[in-house]
């Protein structure tokens, strides 16, 4: 092995062509630090710090460790320099993720600067933290007694962990995931168990970290442009100076990647030679039915021919509506919901099939269709548009770049180097999936049954299989209460409760100690004056072509960097439907498209599509219009276009551009034939919405609170809540029960009045694309049938803010609570601020920046124990709010929100406080996007009159703001806040004030 450079040694330099990258791997020998580098041209770089961590119990030890060695460290001594980051850095994503053999610890930023202050903080969290006992008990867990002699339970992780265990969902997967992980370290649970947790002591804490945390057990994944020596230099400085005085040098690996034997037998499954059966309950919050399903356990994750063999294999069983196991399953009318996926965060790959919503004595029923499903597939054959369709669909994830929930692609990166890397095998190594399916589809071709032989080898004679069968039991969360009453009781009885009152009082002293601007100024972080105060315009050309009745069909093109992905809306008003129609558009959008059209059958229809497109849905968009002088002005440029301002319904498209005329054709036909006559379809796909709403409530909590707050204010919000939120939960639950004949029909008069009321659209793709499809747009156009938009009618605000009203209400209440079984449960606000103008936006962004890693973090998360907490000020609505999530307490952190308010009209800010937060949230409206989230960014925009005049002005008056205006808003939301809305959803043995609503779950 020869140097590289300086105390690094070189392992291998590998081409990485599907990642346009090359890898640098290597080894630090005085300690033992892996590295590996995925260098490119990318100025998003990233970072990650990932240990190994296997479990021997579910304490939650490391997402303990995850949560606390942020909590201060050797050179940042502060008490979350994690926050601290978040308030004062441009950075693009940071976190900590704990998975079930692994704790990761990344941050990207696309400022070289910034990048390596963030490298800086986080090198030292991993490697030197202080892991105070206060911050065992903060973030862990504690024994806390109110003024009434009660005692209970708290701890930030220990809170969250309840709301993973009050997730019917979450708790199902897991039973499944276990299922098939007998012998390995995944039987526990890394997250920690609520119940198991009390019993992680604080020296266990400490021991875990220096077991696992050491730089021999680190590998550091690094992605981007920036130089690898740059970086090499750095960490050095940063960390492995010091690092190298505390380890001794290692000795040198027969192999790389070095991994602990002990940590691949952890990870390693006992053989199962016959199936299992596994039957455990659930909480009957989100499901009140089973879940049903088959699992198989194959392959290792460090093999990328065995996790290509998954995905390819999924893509032809279960990819779209018309694939065989999803069809068959859908069509048994056994469930709510089918259930399909692939892959797992763990040394073994997992795939499995089911319904969710299935009564539990038909559960058999689901095993035995899948198993003859799978059967006649290997004996009878697969059809080659399926196994066309599954190779459509593998090329084109392969060739997409996406941004999911705002994560940068390189995370998705990240995982798959550690999928190879965490198990022994070189990083470069499970990176390459287009080269990998190219393998696929070569033994396609030299092999005619290899598909099917696939079936046989990874399901059929595969005996690592479980089924589960996970019940709602009303019990589930009453049993778990019971026995935390049980631990609190045997922990306070051994306890003195002196002891508890001085552990409690340590810690709030902690926690209250206001950081002087001498001990803050230890995080690095760069001014405002160091950044740009002009966003990159993003290019959208309006013009038009030609309509069915020669009018003109306004269109909107965006060119950018799709790698040969065309994405194609073609959009309708929904504003010209009556307000009575609009609860019913969240289920109309789930239908079209997916119930046939042209006089077919919607599996031959989804057969077809997916011969040619990535992926086609409808879904419905409210208008958020710009209010500002400028936005006033663009607006009436284009009056006559009608497109500016109006709710919508969008048909979309994504496609591989060779595969354009096929797929236009196709898009066409769907659009003016689309065929509601399907009634038994359409109960099932209200019955799958329906079902995916109520799993949702729990884990989306705090967005469903927000929401209701929201719509009592604003239309675009009451809009929203419409479709997206608890009203509509209440809406499905009452569809579902209507005759869907009758459904099928009102789904056919809606098409057929936003048809008739004009459309636009939208294409966005690289240059080579567009040219190729630009061209054939207006044969689309006129085939389609579109033509020039109607305007507008006048709708008052009034109807839709009725639609937002639950059962048992009357008006907009000020205060409400709906109502379920959990253990957490989530808080929120909203007042309304009338319209502001840049400089009052502004300044209010910059406060909600601060009170969200400032005083909401103390009051609701340090001290309070809820996972986090959120404040937000939209300019377009003129909405002030404040949300808790996994909150052990909401109700009263209503009355804490009062206190927040008030300490932020107490807080002077100096000057360097000023900077930091102007700083953090110039970071916060400055993200990166995929090519295809910018191209339809810029088209919202101009639907919505957002110039990039005002888009530049936002910036510029961000980074103008200072303190006195910070000051006045402070005032300003005290003074508003007097007409606020406020929502609750809880346990139903909370107290509430208020009109009180019982969720249908």
């Amino acid at each position: 092995m020869q140097q590289f450079y300086k105390g690094f040694d070189l392992i291998s330099v590998t081409d990485v062509p599907d990642c346009e990258s090359k890898g640098i791997y290597l080894r630090h020998r005085k300690t033992g630090l892996e590295v590996f580098h995925l260098l490119n041209k990318d100025e998003e770089n990233l970072f990650s710090f990932t240990f190994r961590t296997p479990v021997a119990d579910s304490t939650g030890a490391p997402h303990i460790l995850e949560h606390s060695v942020l909590c201060g460290s050797e050179k940042f001594p502060l008490k979350e320099p994690f926050v601290n980051l978040m308030n004062q850095s441009v950075y693009t994503f940071l976190n900590a993720i704990t998975y079930p053999d692994k704790t990761v610890y990344p941050a990207s930023s696309m400022n070289k600067t910034d990048y390596f202050h963030l490298m800086d903080v986080y090198g030292d969290a991993v490697f030197f933290p202080l892991l105070k006992e206060e911050t065992f008990h903060q973030e862990g867990h504690r024994l806390e007694i109110d003024d009434k002699g009660k005692y209970a339970i708290q701890g930030v992780v220990y809170n969250e962990m309840k709301g993973n265990f009050s997730s019917f969902n979450s708790v199902a997967f897991d039973e499944q995931f276990r299922s098939l992980q007998h012998g390995t370290c995944y039987v526990h649970d890394s997250g920690g168990d609520p119940l198991v947790i009390p019993s992680f002591t604080y020296e266990q804490f400490r021991e875990f970290h220096h077991t696992y945390y050491s730089p021999a057990n680190c590998l550091l994944f690094l992605y981007g442009s920036i130089p690898t020596e740059d970086q090499l230099d750095f960490i050095q400085r940063s960390v492995l100076d010091r690092l190298e005085k505390v380890y001794p040098v290692p000795a040198v690996p027969s192999r790389f990647p070095a991994v602990n034997e002990s940590f691949l037998k952890l990870e390693t499954p006992d053989p199962m030679t016959e199936p299992v059966t596994v039957e455990a309950p659930g909480p009957a919050s989100g499901a009140k039915k089973s879940s049903v399903t088959l699992n198989w356990r194959y392959g290792r994750s460090s093999n990328i021919d065995d996790t290509m063999e998954i995905i390819f294999l999924m893509q032809i069983l279960a990819g779209n509506d018309s694939s065989p196991v999803s069809k068959a399953l859908t069509d048994s009318h056994l469930g709510d919901r089918l259930l399909a996926g692939g892959g797992a965060e763990a040394a073994t790959e997992m795939m499995y099939f089911g319904l969710s919503g299935v009564n539990k004595a038909d559960a058999e029923k689901v095993k035995t269709l899948i198993t003859a499903v799978l059967t006649g597939l290997y004996e009878n054959g697969i059809s080659q548009n399926d196994i066309d369709a599954a190779v459509l669909s593998v090329d084109f994830a392969n060739r997409e770049v996406i941004r999911v929930q705002g994560e940068p692609f390189s995370i998705v990166l990240m995982d798959r180097a550690l999928n190879g890397w965490n198990y022994g095998e070189e990083p470069a190594s499970t990176l390459s999936y287009r080269t990998a399916f190219e393998k696929i589809k070569r033994q396609l071709s030299s092999d005619s049954r290899y598909a099917e032989k696939l079936i046989q080898r990874i399901l059929l004679a595969n005996t690592a299989r479980s089924f589960v069968v996970v019940s709602p039991e009303k019990s589930y969360l009453k049993k778990r209460d019971a026995r935390e009453t049980e631990i609190v009781k045997e922990i306070s009885e051994r306890t003195d409760p002196a002891e508890i009152k001085r552990s409690t009082e340590a810690l709030h002293s902690y926690q209250q100690h206001k950081e002087t601007e001498e001990e803050t100024a230890c995080i690095p972080h760069i001014n405002p004056s160091d950044l740009d105060n002009h966003i990159e315009p993003i290019g959208t050309e309006v013009t038009s072509c030609k309509g069915a009745d020669g009018s003109d069909v306004p269109l909107f093109i965006n060119r950018e960097p799709t790698d040969g992905i065309v994405y194609l809306d073609v959009c309708f008003p929904a504003d010209v439907l009556p307000a009575a129609d609009y609860p019913y558009l969240t289920s109309f959008t789930s239908c079209a498209l997916n119930t046939g059209w042209g006089g077919k059958n919607w599996a031959d229809c989804a057969a077809e599509a997916a011969l040619c497109c990535g992926d086609m849905a409808a879904r419905a968009v409210a208008a958020r219009l710009s209010l500002s002088e400028n936005g006033k002005r663009a607006a009436e440029k284009v009056k006559s276009g009608n497109y500016v301002g109006r709710d919508m319904v969008a048909f979309g498209m994504k496609l591989p551009v060779e595969k354009t005329a096929a797929a236009l054709e196709l898009f066409k036909n769907a659009v003016t034939g689309m065929d509601f006559s399907d009634a038994e379809r359409i109960k099932t796909l209200v019955g799958e919405t329906l079902d995916g709403m109520r799993s949702s409530v729990l884990p989306a909590g705090s967005r469903y609170a927000s929401s209701r707050t929201a719509s009592r204010i604003n239309r675009t919000k009451a809009v929203e809540e419409i479709w997206m939120g608890l009203s509509q939960l209440f809406t499905l639950e009452r569809i579902s029960r209507e005759e869907p004949a009758e459904l099928g029909k009102l789904f056919s008069r809606i098409l057929s009045d936003i048809r008739s009321a004009g459309a636009v659209v939208h294409i966005t793709a690289d240059s080579n694309s567009m040219d190729e499809v630009l061209p054939l747009i207006p044969d689309f156009a006129a085939k389609t049938g579109l033509h020039s938009l109607v305007p507008p009618p006048e709708r008052k605000d009034a109807e839709f803010y009725a639609l937002t009203e639950l059962p048992g209400e009357n008006g907009l209440p000020k205060e409400e609570a709906c109502v379920l079984s959990a253990q957490v449960g989530f808080a929120s606000e909203a007042s309304p601020c009338g319209r502001l103008d840049f400089a009052e936006y502004a300044s209010m962004n910059v406060l909600c920046h601060w009170m969200r890693t400032g005083v909401l973090w103390e009051k609701l998360r340090m001290t309070g124990g809820a996972y986090g907490a959120d404040a937000g000020i939209d300019m377009r609505t003129g909405i002030f709010s404040l949300a808790t999530y996994r909150d052990p307490a909401p109700v009263k952190s209503l009355a804490v929100f009062d206190d927040c308010i008030e300490a932020a009209c107490r807080a002077r800010l100096s000057g360097s406080d000023v900077a930091r937060a102007v700083t953090g949230c110039y970071g916060a409206e400055m993200q990166p996007m995929s090519p295809s989230a910018r191209g339809y960014l810029g088209f919202r925009h101009k639907l919505n009159a957002v110039t990039e005049e005002d888009r530049n002005l936002e910036i510029q008056a961000v980074l103008s703001v200072n303190e006195d205006a910070i000051h006045a808003s402070a005032e300003k939301l005290r003074k508003l806040r007097e007409n606020r809305y406020t929502s609750v959803i809880c346990d139903k043995s909370q107290k509430n004030t208020g009109v009180i609503v019982d969720l249908p779950l």
